[in-house]
């Protein structure tokens, strides 16, 4: 992180893998010990769990504060992968961290959520890569 902020670098978007679990935007694949915990007859496949996801990110800004203070902008995308919910209470949780933005908390689907994240959270939100939608363009 230090060598991009080195070359000039302010805003960095931050992803990180779960251990033994598929995730987004980072390196990991679903663990052996998983894959064999799916049911009989069940196909290997990738297998995400949001509560592991949500712990670490919260864990993940933890330390990168810690360690980069606040002279850099850090940007994260959930990329819709947890419940609407749990994205409230990560948004609720990275509050002191103070993120550049969060991308893609909710599905363009779930946009009425952005409201209820608006009114608990001051964590800047945003919607990229999967809002091309009929709400896109509501006032969240």
């Amino acid at each position: 992180m230090r060598q991009w902020q080195a070359r000039g670098y302010r805003h960095v978007r931050v992803q990180l893998s779960v251990p033994g679990y598929a995730t987004y935007g980072a390196a990991g694949e679903t663990s052996k010990e998983v894959q064999q915990a799916r049911p009989t007859g069940i196909g290997p496949s990738p297998v995400f769990e949001p509560t592991p996801y949500v712990n670490n990110t919260i864990k993940m800004f933890e330390h990168l504060r810690a360690k980069l203070g606040f002279d850099v902008e850090l940007i994260h995308d959930v990329h819709e992968r947890v419940p609407p919910a749990q994205a409230l209470q990560l948004a609720k949780a990275l509050e002191p961290y103070r993120l550049f933005f969060l991308e893609d908390c909710f599905a363009p689907e779930d946009a009425a959520w952005f409201q209820h994240v608006r009114s608990q959270s001051s964590t800047p939100l945003a919607m990229g890569s999967c809002s091309s939608t009929a709400t896109s363009g509501c006032p969240w």
